[in-house]
């Protein structure tokens, strides 16, 4: 069976400066760390949950990369620490979640 190399994003340039997990921060391929409100410290999203749109700036703009389909009309795929959502853009909501996508 196939398996991605574990450490595939060590040569991948939007990863620059990625160092692991910073208390306050989320690290977003591209982006790079960017701080988050305090409310949302150790804050896990799920499907069915609505995501403040303060995270909606982090998209992935290159979701093919990940294997991820083609966003539906008015959702787009959001970076949320090594996680991707698929949000829904008129609410927030959330429709889908890969996890740990590094």
């Amino acid at each position: 069976m196939w398996q991605r190399d574990r450490n595939w994003w060590r040569h991948d340039r939007r990863f620059h400066g990625y160092s692991g997990f910073r208390i306050g921060f989320f690290f977003a391929p591209g982006w790079g760390y960017y701080s988050i409100p305090r409310e949302y410290y150790g804050y896990t999203w799920g499907v069915g949950q609505y995501l403040p749109n303060y995270f909606w700036r982090y998209q992935v703009a290159d979701y093919w990369n990940y294997g991820l389909p083609e966003p539906p009309y008015g959702c787009a795929w959001i970076w949320l620490n090594g996680n991707i959502a698929l949000v829904d853009m008129s609410d927030g909501y959330i429709v889908d979640i890969v996890y740990n996508v590094y």
